[in-house]
């Protein structure tokens, strides 16, 4: 994965992800997610924007929150409360209806 993203990451303006492939990008799991982002941004200086969302489980009860990083600062959306049917292109559905630009 690490060889791929390589590859393609010094051509990208715009990054969608999350933790999860920074974690493998960097190798690192002790960082959090802007400090993650910050070190993306730090290595391809031509990424303007990276984006994506957070799924997190409460007691049972799933919520999708969306984030982008640019200029140096994380932008967090509120957590709205979801129902799954199916998991699969979630996160294909996020990108396709952001718009960043």
């Amino acid at each position: 994965m690490r060889t791929q993203y390589e590859r393609v990451l010094p051509y990208c303006t715009v990054v969608f992800g999350g933790k999860r492939d920074l974690i493998g990008l960097f190798d690192e799991q002790e960082q959090n997610l802007e400090q993650l982002t910050e070190k993306l941004m730090n290595k391809y200086s031509n990424i303007k924007y990276f984006a994506g969302s957070n799924r997190t489980v409460n007691e049972g009860t799933e919520y999708l929150s969306g984030f982008l990083y640019t200029d140096n600062t994380l932008y967090e959306s509120p957590k709205y409360l979801i129902t799954l049917y199916d998991r699969i292109g979630t996160g294909d559905a996020f990108a396709a209806g952001s718009n960043l630009i």
